[in-house]
């Protein structure tokens, strides 16, 4: 089923999604080196909240080791889309985490001078080299009942795609030939994608005996995504002939800044041989922010040098569609439930 039909849980506790509409959290946020194991239950179990028809996934982390563990590993590489293109990016030391309004007021009339343009400033790159590493430490001590465990990872990863749409006609030919296409428009676009991710995660337990055991575990998961959207549209019946044509080049620019903390508290007791209590204290928080997701687009009449083909001589700006959008989104869930279970064997 779709994926907002699914829940998430870690170490068996469900925790917030940063996205603002769905409250599936994204699995590519979770270094896989922090992973134990990961659990698919399509069948809910009467212990398991209720809220998941399509089932439940569950992210059981790494915990401490019997004997010292040591482990780290690094890679690089790059993407071969970028072999024949360029990867673009942005400038975005200077975005401004807040709107105008958020900064001065909902009254507060904005200026031009309240939108920085370093986020419009576009570069291109070739051959991007691809990052990850990895860090895992863990050990026992006073004698095998204390365990701790670190986990640290870090990746920096560029992605890209180039799509083609066709926009049907509103007014499609009355009777078209087989196999013939009628788009109103047709344009390419082309998507330049850097992800930074940095997870933490550490977790301590303490066996007091066969039948007592408390543990500790926290996860910090902090990414950023920086997209860069060019399309170019030709318009070919405006303005247009065998020697120049009008083309509306649209770039937009987004920040996406996604943010997980959970930290676990939790004990297993069995009290006699029929009664078992587990408890667990919880407290998570999402996040999710946007700032400042910018499109800038215009006309431009392009000039082609008849001697050769689809040269470029000069670009002169038109004007009739010249349109800036400058948007700012956030969200932010947090929970924190105290749960208890009593399990009892007759």
């Amino acid at each position: 089923m779709d994926q907002r039909y699914n829940n998430t849980l870690v170490n068996g506790i469900k925790i917030p999604s940063p996205d603002d509409k769905y409250r599936f959290v994204p699995m590519n946020i979770f270094p896989s080196e922090m992973l134990d194991r990961l659990e698919v239950i399509k069948a809910l179990t009467p212990d398991m909240e209720g809220d998941a028809i399509g089932g439940t996934m569950n992210l059981v982390m790494k915990s401490a080791p019997d004997r010292f563990l040591l482990s780290a590993n690094a890679s690089g590489g790059y993407s071969t889309l970028f072999s024949s293109n360029s990867f673009t990016s942005f400038n975005h030391s200077g975005i401004n985490k807040r709107s105008p309004a958020e900064i001065h007021g909902n009254s507060y009339v904005a200026t031009p001078a309240d939108f920085p343009l370093g986020n419009l400033d576009f570069s291109n790159k070739s051959h991007p080299v691809n990052s990850t590493m990895g860090l895992t430490i863990g050990d026992r001590f006073l004698n095998k009942k204390l365990g701790v465990i670190l986990s640290a990872s870090y990746q920096n990863i560029y992605k890209g795609a180039i799509s083609d749409r066709l926009i049907p006609d509103a007014q499609p030919l009355p009777s078209p030939a087989a196999n013939t296409l009628n788009p109103s428009d047709a344009y390419v676009r082309q998507y330049s994608t850097q992800t930074n991710r940095i997870g933490l995660q550490n977790k301590i337990d303490y066996i007091f005996n066969s039948k007592n055991k408390i543990s500790l575990f926290n996860l910090y998961l902090h990414q950023n995504q920086y997209e860069t959207r060019y399309t170019p549209d030709s318009v070919v019946g405006l303005n247009s002939s065998p020697t120049q044509a009008t083309v509306t080049p649209e770039y937009r620019s987004q920040w996406q800044i996604q943010n997980i903390y959970n930290g676990t508290l939790q004990g297993d007791h069995q009290l006699s041989k029929r009664v078992k209590v587990d408890w667990s204290g919880v407290y998570s928080i999402a996040k999710q922010e946007l700032p400042d997701q910018a499109t800038d687009k215009w006309d431009e009449q392009v000039y082609y040098n008849a001697g050769k083909i689809n040269q470029v001589v000069s670009t002169i700006p038109v004007g009739t569609s010249n349109a800036m959008t400058r948007r700012w989104r956030h969200n932010k869930t947090r929970t924190g439930p105290v749960m208890a279970t009593w399990s009892i064997n007759p």
